[in-house]
């Protein structure tokens, strides 16, 4: 397995009812500020430069992951350059 994948299968079987409140709390904090600083990034100059070229890597095809703040779909690895852009 690759580190993706290690990590992928470490987050699904993560029971959030096990960890202690305020780490629970702490990940709220963590995915909030994520999410804000996300939507604020939707209009920052390289932000629409990352989605051009994760639109491009792909080929410009629609695949199987959204790129975040405009809808368009494209492949895993052009979305999370996008996206990872914008967090």
């Amino acid at each position: 397995m690759s580190v993706v994948e290690d990590l992928a299968e470490f987050a699904v079987s993560l029971d959030a009812g096990s960890l202690p409140e305020r780490i629970r709390e702490r990940a709220r904090v963590c995915v909030l500020n994520g999410v804000g600083m996300a939507l604020a990034g939707t209009r920052v100059p390289h932000v629409a430069t990352a989605r051009q070229a994760a639109l491009a890597m792909e080929g410009g095809m629609p695949g199987p992951a959204t790129v975040l703040g405009g809808g368009r779909r494209t492949g895993i690895a052009g979305a999370i350059l996008a996206n990872a852009t914008l967090f």
